[in-house]
């Protein structure tokens, strides 16, 4: 199989940092700069079937960049571990948080990570996920009521202001009833609950922190953080590394899930696993 051709790359016009400008300079990058980035073949995971193992075999393909955020890239490559493919992940930062980009290539930029594989100078890599109930991240997953930011972001993205504030103000709601999540196995953190309980994978072990609502007005802005950039500063509780957590909510019902960004739902008691991950990465050396 031919590694040094241009890889397929999977883009995402909704995302918020989204323009044509950058693709076509992803593009030229991942071609080796030498402005030839038609020879990249791209799509559009909005308006174009994407390549599963079938397409990506067909084609020769054994490289796949992704320029896009955390919940597109995490989407399409467990759908590709499920299928069984057996080439490597080019993640690009184009989304609102780029986690696992950012986690694999410090701050460098989509153009500047594909240049580098151009010029051969990234290596294989493999990676851990988080598992939980069915879902699969790369990144993160959050749990509690405010895993329900990840709505207001995404009518963020449709630039619906007066929606995300009125979902903001829902779930500020939600979140000052006690609808809460506790770490119940290892035990630790606070006994009455967390609005968000996190778990992330720096360096590949799995932390846990708890998020506190010490207001409502450090809630609103935390979330909004949260909906627009970054949320992970304070107030939380480090609550510690490891393998597995059983997460259940104080008053029982459903817990809400934000999953590398994207809104899911599982019942009153759920198990979060770090566990490898079946695809290779393109990274940098160790």
């Amino acid at each position: 199989m031919d590694t040094s051709a241009p890889p397929f790359l999977i883009v995402n016009s909704a995302s918020g940092s989204f323009t044509e400008q950058a693709v076509e300079a992803v593009r030229a990058a991942l071609a080796g700069g030498d402005g030839d980035g038609a020879r990249v073949r791209t799509f559009d995971c909005r308006a174009d079937e994407l390549p599963g193992r079938a397409a990506l075999e067909s084609a020769g393909a054994t490289r796949l960049a992704i320029f896009a955020g955390d919940g597109t890239i995490s989407r399409h490559l467990v759908r590709l571990e499920a299928e069984g493919w057996d080439g490597a992940v080019l993640p690009l930062p184009g989304g609102t948080q780029n986690l696992l980009s950012t986690a694999m290539f410090g701050q460098l930029s989509a153009t500047e990570i594909a240049a580098m594989f151009a010029k051969g100078t990234l290596v294989e890599t493999r990676r851990h996920c988080l598992r939980c109930e069915g879902h699969t991240a790369l990144a993160e997953i959050l749990c509690g009521p405010g895993a329900r930011w990840a709505d207001v972001r995404e009518e963020l993205r449709a630039r619906e202001m007066g929606e995300a504030a009125a979902k903001s103000l829902d779930i500020t709601r939600e979140a000052a009833s006690g609808a809460l999540v506790r770490l119940a196995r290892p035990a630790g953190g606070r006994a009455e609950g967390y609005p968000g309980l996190h778990f992330s994978l720096p360096d590949g072990a799995m932390v846990a922190r708890g998020y506190r609502m010490e207001n409502l007005g450090d809630w609103v802005r935390q979330g909004w953080a949260m909906a627009t950039r970054d949320f992970r500063e304070g107030p939380y509780d480090e609550l510690g590394t490891m393998d597995e957590a059983q997460v259940e909510a104080v008053e029982g019902g459903a817990i809400d899930l934000m999953i590398d960004g994207e809104l899911a739902r599982a019942g009153a008691a759920i198990t979060i696993r770090r566990e490898p991950f079946g695809l290779s990465f393109m990274g940098l050396p160790a």
